[in-house]
């Protein structure tokens, strides 16, 4: 079953990030030999992306987010989720 990704950055009173121009995220698995997921990424609003994907097991999953700000800087942004058996 497809999970919803959603990316929303905001500046540091709350607001949209006005600044940034894309974002993508990309899941990797630290437990079974899976190929790297990447989330197709549609804007749905100022500094609001939406997606989804489907993670095909369960384990701990790196996060990866990638975000273009401005014209000439990229930010990349590291977590991990726990998807339960």
């Amino acid at each position: 079953m497809p999970s919803e990704v959603n990316v929303i950055v905001t500046n540091a009173v709350g607001q949209p990030a006005i600044d940034i121009s894309d974002a993508s995220v990309t899941l990797s698995s630290e437990e079974a030999d899976i190929p790297r997921l990447p989330v197709e990424l549609m804007q749905i609003g100022a500094a609001h992306w939406t997606g989804s994907v489907t993670i095909p097991a369960p384990g701990t999953w790196l996060v990866t987010t990638h975000l273009r700000v401005g014209e000439f800087r990229d930010e990349v942004l590291t977590g991990t989720i726990t998807i339960a058996p």
